[in-house]
């Protein structure tokens, strides 16, 4: 009996020890997970306070914050129970390139939109010059009306090419399948023999007698234009194409030593994505 009483003793200091030490640990863990809570919150105000922190936490206290704020602006819809943007999502949303980051702008300068080099170039007008983003468009306009007066000659010549091919494409249906023209440049131009009228009933008997005579202009030229497309493109690649810019090229460099407070590569960009009859007003 003694024996017994004294193994029941033994087993119930044993509970009550483990049950203190798990009372214990229950309080340390909760005290540990109070103070991460409070150390996370001193984290997130540590840019409030002006305390001084290395990158690598400023950057986690960015991201703690980017994910806080994202989780306010979506709602839940009651409808279909699927999270959409809130209204303060869509007011935040920006509707041109002057709304928009820096890094952004960065973004699609490097695919040649001429909108984000020209707000790059204002802001580097602002920064360069101290002056408000008024002031700064005033000076980019003048920029722009300078380097469109060098772009002249070489932007009409362009559209004198583009309307002259346009020309020459339509006018080869009724060159090869108008009877009347067909006889009007054959008599002027190619003087060969009339078939018989019976043989010049149709619109297609037409084009088969006068493409005796048009096809060798026409493949050739098609031919021409082909290989004068091909060997763009390989030259593309290589670089050499800007040979045949130079000239343009001068013109933007001479804008360049006008203006040489400002940094060259944003200044050619600019210059080089502007397009002359896009960027009239």
């Amino acid at each position: 009996m003694a024996k017994t009483q004294i193994w029941m003793s033994a087993l119930l200091s044993k509970r009550l020890c483990l049950g203190f030490r798990t009372t214990r640990m229950n309080e340390c863990y909760r005290k540990v997970s109070t103070d991460s809570s409070e150390g996370a919150k001193k984290t997130l105000q540590r840019d409030d306070t002006g305390a001084k922190s290395n990158p690598q936490n400023d950057r986690y206290v960015k991201s703690q914050r980017t994910m806080a704020e994202a989780q306010d602006l979506f709602v839940v819809c009651t409808k279909t129970n699927r999270r959409v943007p809130s209204i303060e999502l869509a007011r935040r949303m920006p509707i041109s390139l002057r709304d928009v980051s820096n890094e952004v702008l960065l973004s699609h300068a490097t695919r040649e939109n001429h909108e984000a080099c020209a707000e790059i170039l204002t802001r580097h007008v602002m920064s360069r010059e101290n002056v408000g983003y008024a002031e700064a468009e005033k000076n980019v306009d003048e920029i722009r009306r300078l380097n469109e007066r060098f772009m002249e000659p070489f932007a009409y010549g362009h559209l004198t090419v583009g309307s002259l091919a346009m020309l020459a494409g339509f006018a080869s249906f009724p060159l090869v399948f108008d009877i009347n023209t067909v006889l009007f440049f054959n008599e002027y131009f190619v003087t060969t023999e009339v078939p018989p009228v019976d043989e010049l009933e149709t619109t297609l008997e037409v084009g088969a007698w006068a493409w005796n005579w048009m096809e060798p202009p026409l493949g050739q030229l098609s031919f021409f234009l082909l290989c004068m497309q091909l060997a763009a493109q390989q030259y593309k690649h290589t670089g050499f194409n800007r040979f045949f810019y130079r000239p343009l090229e001068a013109s933007v460099t001479h804008i360049v030593q006008k203006y040489s407070q400002y940094d060259e590569a944003i200044f050619r960009n600019f210059c080089n994505s502007q397009k002359y009859f896009m960027s009239r007003k």
